[in-house]
């Protein structure tokens, strides 16, 4: 390939970021009235929460929906027995692109996500309307509260999505970094189901360290059989059952 092409290449990927920042500009400056006011008073209301999160959740597919992806596969299952049951949902974590996809598909999602994510334009401020659980690591206080925060969460019926690997894939990689335990213990305590999700390709889509972003890059979800935390003898083999399960989906071709 000539290098006016990787130039070019390299051009377009850089304005596909662009615009996917702008648009989002527009599109949550346009909400934003109505999504401050259901934040408001979802601090009072159950009620209003829900409603705020639908309407946060359909803002978001909308702004999904104006980005010209070129091929998204997305197959997210909760079974219809679980869904009044208390659920965490863990994933592994390849792209900031990640928490903006999962806030398509689920209401009320909360995400356990370090707090370097509320400091970006236009995402910070998704996270911040959505109350999502920022994670400060060596934080020891950060790290209690958000605990608790994510405890609650659980309790009043919202899904906690957890990404133990508490950071980002390195590019290309094929399976998951090391899993940290609490978002395993904090299921356990609570006793609730598991279902793991795996991503693919949004390291591809929006590379970790680059500013740039690939619309033609293929992207899927999937979500994996939901487990009950009861059912394992040990922490310990409810975490490599997770993570074995992530890890072996991951070495399938998108």
């Amino acid at each position: 390939m000539s290098k006016v092409r990787l130039q070019e290449i390299v051009l377009r990927k850089k304005l596909n970021l662009i615009y996917f920042l702008v648009t989002g500009t527009l599109v949550f400056s346009l909400s934003y009235p109505f999504v401050i006011f259901f934040s408001l008073i979802g601090n009072f209301s159950k009620t209003a929460w829900r409603i705020h999160g639908v309407y946060m959740m359909y803002v978001i597919r909308f702004y999904q929906a104006i980005q010209p992806w070129k091929s998204r596969n997305i197959k997210i299952n909760i079974p219809k027995e679980l869904h009044h049951k208390k659920i965490v949902l863990i994933s592994n974590h390849k792209s900031y692109l990640d928490v903006f996809i999962y806030l398509t598909q689920f209401r009320n999602l909360r995400v356990a996500a370090s707090n370097k994510l509320f400091k970006l334009p236009i995402f910070g401020t998704i996270l911040k309307l959505f109350r999502q659980i920022p994670f400060k690591k060596g934080d020891i206080k950060n790290f209690a509260e958000s605990i608790e925060l994510a405890r609650q969460g659980i309790r009043d019926g919202d899904r906690i999505l957890f990404f133990p690997e508490l950071t980002r894939s390195e590019f290309g990689t094929p399976n998951t970094n090391k899993f940290y335990s609490f978002p395993f213990r904090l299921a356990v305590e609570e006793e609730a189901y598991i279902i793991p999700l795996v991503i693919k390709g949004s390291d591809h889509s929006w590379p970790k360290g680059k500013f740039e972003m690939d619309f033609r890059a293929p992207l899927s979800i999937k979500s994996l059989d939901a487990v009950h935390t009861k059912d394992f003898s040990s922490l310990s083999s409810l975490m490599n059952n997770i993570q074995g399960a992530i890890d072996s989906e991951l070495v399938n071709e998108l």
